[in-house]
């Protein structure tokens, strides 16, 4: 095998994951402003990072159970799409527990 093939193999799985993980950001922001919020750039730029993160860490639990295929595939989008969405939830829960306690 020649190093063009073997460094295709070693990042295509990495391109793949940040290709699902933005596809997940451009849905979420889909939804936000079908939901009648404003579209604004620096969400945009918020929220396709939090979801290349929770993409990311998706990512590295398919390898590390050796999954492929569709359900990577699967187990990655929907973690992206969610991610916003949970890091929100996490915080405002966070806000109210710390909040009523000072």
């Amino acid at each position: 095998m020649n190093e063009r093939t073997s460094l295709i193999q070693e990042y295509l799985p990495w391109l793949y994951a940040g290709a699902l993980s933005l596809w997940g950001a451009a849905v979420h922001i889909a939804q936000k402003v079908r939901a009648g919020e404003e579209f604004r750039g620096r969400d945009l730029v918020i929220d396709s990072m939090v979801c290349v993160f929770a993409g990311s860490i998706a990512f590295f639990l398919c390898q590390w159970q050796q999954m492929d295929g569709w359900f990577s595939a699967i187990a990655i989008s929907l973690s992206a799409h969610s991610g916003p969405r949970a890091i929100g939830l996490y915080l405002s829960v966070h806000d109210r527990v710390i909040g009523g306690i000072k």
